[in-house]
């Protein structure tokens, strides 16, 4: 099987193409292993044993339990039969898959009507499943230890297609993140396997969960995978730079993200853009263009701002002192209207849409056009940068970004002042104290357009803290970028920044990568960990909006930006409150404990902590760093706070922590940003990682 698997590797070159399915694929099958149970992990000797022998699959763990005799194995059901799709075989092989620019619709049902696999049970909205998901963190004795397991694979059973996906395994990982050997699998009945190619992997998984609709799914990891192909091919000249240890300012590594999000089905998927808007509003193509100027009349406008100056006196002044606009002509064209910048897709949007056009045919909009010098999108897409402004630009953008359309709700705007006026009291003060060395960035002003009481979401900007502005740190990353896999099978930027400072220092690397991971943990995780008991702030603390200052390679000071993700927890209310009366009430940040508790759990720990414990893991054991990081929970439970440290009772004690499940929230279509913020995702649990180190 592993000739199989190295003459499959080695067929294919190195192309974007190949790149992107893969990172796609790989992405993919993680969201897979993490949410869907009744996949098998069998050991490097078991696998060889079984190939030698002809035989099925040896027993192995099926999700977290290790059954007695071999698992239903789907090759052995049956005659070996095909199932024919809209789009001819669902089965058929890789040259005869259609391409990513050719989505194939969902399978049809087969004659016999046999059910594919069962999700585990759970309550619908939040559906936090009660039956564990797969995981294969306490596998033998080389899982979640960071080594080397090749020759061992993972079986999907498909009974649906009486076949079975087969998934060879570079490294198990604690972390539930796995380095799989691509190209995956597919064997049908005692047939040779043979490689899957993506669009077929996609079909067959997405067809294999209950309760969903395999196109609209199937067509967005295409999508996806096709925007990184051009991703890889635009940059193509920038990779050695972006994956290198040198210092990387806050743009570059910005609109290095190529990949994106390494636990999600379709990280890069815009499908709202067309080709040469993608191209041209892209972080990751270096996108940079000016900003859209509205005028728009006053009783229109709603604003707010937490500091002394007003929300449009503070846009106007990026035009005003912007030498690239002609004061003249810009005092003319405005009259006595209000200044409001738009995204250039957004501006569009709303000139087209049924509940804006009005306001643009009758004159209470005037669209100014493209004015002064370029701004450059971030990662999140719609937030645009210019190293001379004082302001980053948060844009309310009708483009679907990983679960969500990104669209400003009118009470995460009164958030966001809200946030930032209360950094402006004494308990700004306290959150520095607790947390010196980390920077929670503020957008304190914000403007857009109503009718009476309801906001017009398309025409909302938030005004962000530039805090890396041209005279700002030389080094600064989003962790995900900083974690994200090198396209082309070498070192994350991270595991490059770890050997280089091995290099230099003279050191092992394995002794530098657990001093960088307790560095990151002083910095990072102690600081919000504290501002949650001490302080009783939360915040939905991710790879992407949580950044690192680094000075020499080394962390010196974390950073969390995206004041929709700012939440207190209920049990410092009456404080807050005493401070800034009503806080949160209107603008729904008032976390229940058991929510709070769950959400940082997953946010700051299962996607964040545990991202930087996997891209350190080719450098050091994971259970070295998982051990490092209980001690420093341990610590901290012991030092207390103003607050309850249930959070870290659970991060020590239960068997379980929560895990949001990107791959099933979006087969269930369901928008991040839009209900209760109980329902909004879907969440399964997994097995609690630091179990392995205690």
């Amino acid at each position: 099987m592993t000739d199989v698997l190295e003459a499959a590797a080695l067929a294919a070159a190195a192309t974007p193409t190949r790149a992107a399915d893969d990172a796609t694929a790989h992405a993919l099958l993680s969201c897979w292993l993490r949410e869907v149970p009744g996949w098998t992990l069998v050991a490097a000797a078991d696998a060889a044993a079984a190939d030698a022998a002809g035989a099925q699959s040896p027993p192995g763990r099926v999700g977290h339990r290790l059954y007695e005799q071999a698992p239903t194995d789907s090759a052995t059901i049956g005659d070996t039969t095909d199932v024919q799709t809209p789009y001819g075989s669902a089965l058929a092989p890789d040259a005869s898959v259609p391409s990513a620019q050719t989505p194939p619709a969902s399978p049809s049902a087969p004659a016999d009507g046999t059910a594919g696999a069962q999700s585990p049970p759970g309550r619908v909205g939040h559906r936090l499943y009660d039956q564990a998901p797969t995981d294969s963190a306490t596998i033998g004795d080389t899982a979640g230890r960071g080594v080397g397991t090749s020759g061992a694979r993972i079986i999907i059973p498909l009974p649906r297609w009486n076949a079975r996906l087969i998934v060879g395994v570079r490294r198990v990982s604690a972390t539930f993140r796995h380095q799989l050997e691509l190209p995956a699998l597919i064997q049908v009945g005692d047939a040779e396997p043979r490689p899957a190619g993506l669009a077929q992997l996609a079909v067959l998984l997405a067809d294999a969960l209950p309760g969903t609709t395999a196109e609209p799914l199937v067509t967005r990891v295409l999508d996806s995978a096709a925007a990184v192909a051009d991703h890889l091919t635009t940059r193509a000249a920038d990779i050695d730079r972006l994956w290198s240890a040198e210092p990387l300012p806050f743009i570059e590594s910005e609109q290095a993200l190529l990949l994106g999000h390494l636990v999600h089905p379709t990280p890069k998927s815009r499908g709202e853009l067309g080709a040469v808007e993608r191209r041209r509003y892209s972080p990751e193509t270096a996108g940079a263009f000016p900003v859209h100027w509205l005028a728009v009349d006053r009783d229109l406008v709603r604003h707010g701002s937490a500091l002394d100056a007003s929300a449009p006196e503070l846009a106007e002044a990026l035009l005003r002192d912007d030498p690239a606009v002609d004061r003249s002509v810009l005092a003319q064209a405005r009259g006595d209207r209000i200044l409001l910048p738009a995204h250039p897709f957004e501006a569009a949007h709303l000139r087209a849409a049924p509940d804006t056009v009005d306001l643009f045919e009758s004159g209470a909009v005037v669209d100014l056009g493209p004015l002064g010098a370029p701004f450059r999108p971030t990662t999140s897409v719609r937030t645009l940068y210019r190293a001379d402004s004082p302001w980053q630009l948060k844009f309310s953008l009708h483009v679907r970004v990983t679960n969500s359309m990104r669209v400003t709700l009118a009470k995460e705007l009164d958030r966001a002042v809200e946030s930032a006026a209360l950094a402006r009291t004494v308990v700004g003060a306290r959150t520095r104290e607790a947390a010196p060395h980390f920077v929670l960035v503020q957008d304190p002003a914000y403007l857009t357009v109503a009718r009476g009481d309801t906001v017009l979401n398309g025409f909302s900007v938030l005004l962000r803290e530039n805090r890396w502005n041209q005279q700002g740190p030389a080094d600064v990353t989003a962790l995900t970028t900083l974690c994200q896999d090198h396209p082309y099978g070498g070192r994350s930027r991270l595991a490059a920044i770890v050997a280089a400072l091995a290099a230099r220092t003279g050191r092992a690397e394995d002794d530098v990568a657990r001093e960088w991971f307790g560095r990151f943990c002083d910095v990072v995780v102690r600081s919000l960990v504290r501002l949650y008991l001490d302080v009783g702030l939360c915040f939905e603390a991710h790879q992407q909006n949580t950044l690192v200052e680094l000075d020499g390679g080394w962390p010196v000071r974390g950073a969390y930006r995206d004041s929709q993700g700012y939440f207190h927890r209920e049990a410092a209310h009456g404080d807050l409150t005493a401070v800034i009366p009503g806080l949160g009430e209107v603008t729904e940040s008032i976390f229940p404990e058991e929510l709070a508790d769950e959400r940082l759990v997953y946010y700051l720990f299962v996607n964040l902590t545990l991202g930087v414990v996997n891209a350190l893991g080719p450098a050091v054991d994971e259970s070295t760093l998982l051990s490092d990081l209980r001690r420093v929970l341990t610590e901290e439970r012991a030092r207390g706070g103003q607050y309850p440290a249930t959070l870290l009772d659970r991060l020590l004690d239960d068997e379980r922590w929560p895990c949001k499940a990107n791959l099933l929230t979006r087969a269930h279509d369901l928008d991040e940003l839009v209900g209760d913020i109980a329902t909004q995702s879907v969440y399964v649990t997994l097995p609690n990682p630091l179990a392995v180190s205690r």
